[in-house]
């Protein structure tokens, strides 16, 4: 589980561009429905974030500090029409991830003009987590901003990221001074609309700033059979 902490992988053109648009189109259809349950930018009082010591909001503040939408209670439509990507794309996930069986569901987020995540690391999968079977991030790409909002990665060879190989330290999140100041080298991806994107749950790991336009994408968990 741990070598599988840190394993990159994507899966391109993992649905079809009639499912794109109607997840889209659901999802759409929901938020505006919820009447401003989900906010669109600035302050939130729940996150799907967390930092110990810290409330939701002062998470969320820390993880996306010009705001996001973030939708945890999507309609059965769409989760229905995520559970058949998700099966016919896992053989392709376990290339990367040989113990994924099946994933925790699905949440939906979005960023606007000047929204973005900061650097962190999720930290699921380890022993005595509350997620211990986890083994890292899907996020399937509905529509991609027209400028900006690209994913990144970020690794460091500094001793004070590790606890040992494969398991990184606690406190790797924009709270954290010492990490905000820490030199780590970004790799940046360059996905299509459609794509998923995988990482492991010990790869540090943010969105850029958005530019332009919007970026949607619908985001789970890999588990194992524990």
């Amino acid at each position: 589980m741990f070598g599988s902490g840190q394993a990159i992988h994507s899966v391109e053109q993992s649905c079809t561009e009639a499912e794109a648009a109607e997840l889209l189109r659901l999802v759409d259809k929901h938020i505006e429905a919820s009447e401003g349950k989900y906010v669109v930018g600035g302050r939130r009082d729940a996150s799907v974030h967390e930092i110990p010591g810290h409330t939701s909001s002062e998470a969320a503040a820390v993880y996306e500090p010009n705001g996001r939408i973030e939708c945890t209670e999507l309609p059965p439509e769409v989760l229905g029409i995520l559970g058949e990507i998700f099966t016919r794309n896992l053989p392709s996930i376990q290339y990367a991830y040989p113990n994924a069986v099946r994933n925790n569901g699905w949440f939906y987020v979005e960023y606007g003009v000047d929204q973005f995540v900061n650097p962190h690391v999720d930290y699921h999968g380890r022993i005595g987590d509350p997620w211990p079977g986890v083994l890292g991030t899907v996020s399937l790409s509905v529509r991609n901003a027209e400028a900006g909002g690209n994913f990144f990665v970020e690794s460091s060879g500094d001793s004070s990221v590790w606890e040992g190989p494969h398991v990184a330290r606690r406190g790797l999140d924009w709270s954290t001074p010492s990490f905000r100041s820490q030199r780590r080298v970004r790799w940046t991806a360059q996905h299509e609309c459609r794509d998923m994107l995988i990482w492991g749950s010990q790869v540090i790991h943010g969105t850029m700033r958005v530019r332009e336009g919007r970026s949607c994408k619908f985001l789970t968990q890999l588990l194992t059979e524990s």
